[in-house]
């Protein structure tokens, strides 16, 4: 039988492993930076050889810290945090290949991290007023693409050429 964990987060900060047959919280982590608006687990492609599997998790400080859950150990182990950014961090991606990572801010920014080395890669503003990053998503061709809403649809002008579209971004 494969193993997996059940893991919740909350806002007061706490990371939970839930036992389902007990239903039941089998262990509690701290967060170590308040409440914790996303979690993500890093693809199996990504960990390192016998590494343990890692989660991201996108805190209220405005950091994304990464944890390892230790195979036979109860709980998850503070692996490091990237480098605080302005306002909350409310999303967190990883790169499918592993050891990047992307975060959605709440003042409306993207910033790519390389996790080894806890360095930032990239930033990205999104439009030029804040606007809150509540989920994103990272694909092999290192771009992301991120839900937004669309504009409602304008009445095509007369002697518009057909066919042709204006970006969204």
């Amino acid at each position: 039988m494969v193993g997996f964990l059940t893991l919740g987060a909350s806002a007061s900060g706490e990371l939970v492993e839930w036992d389902l047959a007990a239903r039941r919280p089998s262990a509690v982590t701290d967060s170590l930076g308040g409440a914790v608006w996303a979690l993500a687990v890093e693809p199996a492609a990504g960990r390192e050889p016998g590494g343990p599997p890692r989660l991201a998790a996108a805190c209220d400080d405005g950091c994304a810290r990464v944890f390892a859950a230790e195979p036979g150990r109860p709980g998850l182990a503070y692996a490091r945090a990237m480098p605080a950014v302005a306002g909350r961090v409310v999303s967190v991606a990883w790169h499918p290949a592993g050891g990047g990572l992307v975060a959605g801010t709440s003042q409306g920014t993207l910033h790519a991290w390389d996790v080894p080395a806890a360095r930032e890669l990239l930033r990205i503003t999104v439009g030029a007023r804040p606007r809150r990053n509540w989920a994103g998503a990272l694909t092999t061709s290192l771009t992301c693409p991120q839900a937004r809403r669309r504009p409602a649809p304008q009445p095509r002008r007369p002697g518009a050429p057909q066919g042709r579209t204006r970006p969204v971004l």
